[in-house]
């Protein structure tokens, strides 16, 4: 991280891996650090994709796909390391950006709306 700053090497996904292990380090403020950076980043990237039209958003598949998937994992890991207030946030922040359908577990249906 000292030689390779945001500011010259932009993060992209792998920072996921970086930032597991500082938790698994118990180096918790520099995790919860990194995972609100790549929160912030990923999030907005998946905002302008979600505000694109028509074929332009199709264009952006894979890449909404990456950015709701690091997205899931970055909450998760929160969850995982006991940093509940921030894996709460993230949900929230979350439930915001992707639609409820896409946040329920495969093969689960939905709840009846009554």
């Amino acid at each position: 991280m000292e030689k390779m700053p945001d500011e010259n090497v932009p993060f992209d996904a792998t920072m996921f891996t970086i930032t597991a292990g500082y938790y698994q380090l118990g180096e918790t403020a520099k995790a919860n650090e990194l995972a609100k950076k790549m929160f912030d980043i990923f999030e907005g990237d998946l905002k302008v994709y979600n505000g694109q039209k028509g074929i332009h958003r199709a264009a952006f598949g894979r890449e909404m796909n990456q950015c709701k998937e690091l997205l899931r994992r970055l909450t998760g890991l929160t969850g995982q390391f006991k940093q509940d207030a921030l894996s709460k946030e993230f949900m929230t922040r979350l439930q915001m950006v992707i639609p409820p359908e896409e946040l329920m577990p495969k093969g689960q249906a939905q709840p009846a709306m009554n």
